[in-house]
Order: structure tokens, then C-alpha cells, then sequence
């Protein structure tokens, strides 16, 4: 009995001991969690205060904050401010605010194109789909390289306006892209097709073109 009494003295100490070591590191984390909230809220404060007003008219330092916002790490030069989105440059002018410019700077390859049909492809997107644009260089450097660019004009005349837009401009710069691609595939079939009824034994294999970088 006496030995009985012993152990179930020993294990309400080792219980206890347990509860204790346990309530101690419950205790810590709330403090840890309490700090954590508080410099959260702090950080957010911050931000809040560094963002400019929603209705404060849009400047150069909006669209950095907007882009930054967007998760993008914006560099400003006098001009543009530059961000990548996967490893492809986007730009967005911030010369002639508030008309916003947004976008992407592709070099072409002429060698590997029919350009005649990528220029007709690039103002058959452009005349589908309203808000984006696409032109080319007007010079082919010694490398047979000419600038092809996608663009996206608008008018955002605040802050908050071109921060609820930018996610969009970028969407409509892709899919401009993409359109394109569908219109010169198109028309480049169409053409080897058309050749192929009058002269049937030219062959009908296209050599394959790069991808615009």
C-alpha cells in the first residue's frame, strides 16, 4: 500500500512538472504569435501609410507602387518603369501621365518570319481586340533583327485606378500575343494551301519559326 501511495505521489509531480513545461510553451507562443500580429499589423500600417491616396491623381511614384503592389520589383528611370513578370521585361511609360502606357518589347527574328504576313497578322489582332496594339521597327538591324511591341494605352487618371488595372493591361498584352500567333498560323496555311492547288508538287513542309524573344 505504502509503495502504491509512493508511485502515485511520483507520477502527480511528473504530471505536474508535464502541465507546467506544457504551459509554459503554450505561454510562449502566445507571446510569440502576439508579437508576430503586432509587427504584421505594423508592416500593413506602414504599407498604408507609404501608398498614396486612392483618389490622389496617378504620378510616376504611383506606378512603382502599384506595380510593387502587384508582387513585381519596379526599376525607375526617367521616363519608364520596368518590371518581370517570368523573365519578360514589361514597361509602363510615365512620361505622358495620365495617359498610361503598358508594354512588352519583343525582337523578331525577319530571317525566320514572312514578315509581310506578321505585319497583316499584327493589325488583324489589333483591329479584334480594341485595347492592344501591336507595331513593328521600321529598321531591320545588321542581324536581321527588327522590335515588334505590344501595347496596352489607357487612361487612368488616379492612383487607385491604374493599381485595379495593371493586372489587366498585362492579361490583354498575352493575349494579344497569342492572337497574333493564330492570325499569321492562319494565314501562312492559307497561303501554302492556295499554293499547293495551283502547283501541286511543291512541297509542302514550312520551315518552323522561333518564338519571339
Amino acid at each position: 500500500m505504502l509503495a502504491f501511495t509512493i508511485f502515485l505521489g511520483v507520477a502527480c509531480v511528473v504530471l505536474l512538472v508535464m502541465l507546467s513545461a506544457q504551459d509554459n510553451k503554450n505561454t510562449k507562443l502566445a507571446v510569440e504569435n502576439s508579437l508576430m500580429k503586432g509587427r504584421m499589423e505594423g508592416l500593413q500600417e506602414k504599407l498604408a501609410q507609404q501608398a498614396p491616396d486612392a483618389d490622389e491623381p496617378l504620378t510616376a511614384d504611383g506606378i512603382v507602387e502599384a506595380v510593387r503592389r502587384a508582387g513585381y520589383v519596379p526599376e525607375v528611370n526617367e521616363n519608364w518603369v520596368r518590371f518581370m513578370i517570368q523573365g519578360e521585361p514589361f514597361y509602363v511609360e510615365t512620361g505622358r501621365l495620365p495617359q498610361v502606357f503598358v508594354l512588352r518589347q519583343y525582337n523578331v527574328d525577319t530571317k525566320d518570319w514572312e514578315m509581310d504576313i506578321l505585319r497583316h497578322a499584327a493589325h488583324v489582332m489589333s483591329d479584334d481586340l480594341i485595347m492592344i496594339k501591336a507595331t513593328f521597327d521600321d529598321e531591320v538591324d545588321e542581324n536581321g533583327g527588327t522590335g515588334l511591341r505590344f501595347f496596352v494605352a489607357a487612361m487612368d487618371r488616379n492612383y487607385s485606378s491604374f493599381r485595379d488595372n495593371l493586372m489587366g493591361y498585362i492579361h490583354l498584352i498575352e493575349d494579344g500575343r497569342q492572337r497574333m500567333n493564330e492570325v499569321y498560323e492562319k494565314l501562312v496555311k492559307e497561303k501554302r494551301d492556295a499554293a499547293l492547288t495551283i502547283t501541286p508538287f511543291l512541297p509542302a513542309e514550312q520551315k518552323e519559326n522561333k518564338i519571339m524573344s
